[in-house]
């Protein structure tokens, strides 16, 4: 419940800071006539999904669990060095069979502990994508 709340209050201040402050060079309101679209959309997209992993968090709920999850290994890539050992820690720790009983998802012993190679591949593709979007969006603007 603690990572909910700290995600609600995350997405909050992301959105004041980039897009509600005057003098940020993302304001919504200056949008209009220097064109960085983009930049709202990436962070508006982030901000949600922050919310509505949160939702699945306080709410526990399978899909809150997987969202929860990708949360995890997402930033296992993009926050260097801080946030992938946090996501690390976290990942070992909703790993556990009372958390996702928790949240609904089935621990029996027939399930595969094992990823396929079609989602290992997919899980590496989403991280070098997300981990140069990261890059470029630092470096361009």
């Amino acid at each position: 419940m603690l990572t909910a709340v700290a995600l609600v209050v995350f997405a909050a201040v992301l959105t004041w800071f980039f897009l509600l402050r005057p003098g940020s060079p993302a304001f919504i309101f200056k949008l209009d006539r220097e064109g960085i679209y983009f930049v709202a959309t990436f962070i508006g997209s982030v901000v949600l999904f922050y919310l509505v992993t949160a939702v699945g968090i306080l709410f526990p709920r399978r899909w809150g669990y997987y969202l929860f999850r990708a949360f995890l290994y997402i930033h296992l890539f993009v926050g260097f060095p801080i946030t992938t050992i946090l996501a690390y820690r976290g990942l070992s720790y909703v790993r556990a069979p009372s958390i996702k009983r928790h949240f609904g998802v089935s621990t029996e012993s027939h399930e595969p502990t094992a990823l396929s190679q079609r989602t290992k591949v997919t899980l590496i593709l989403i991280g070098t994508a997300l981990v140069a979007l990261y890059l470029w969006m630092m470096l361009a603007f």
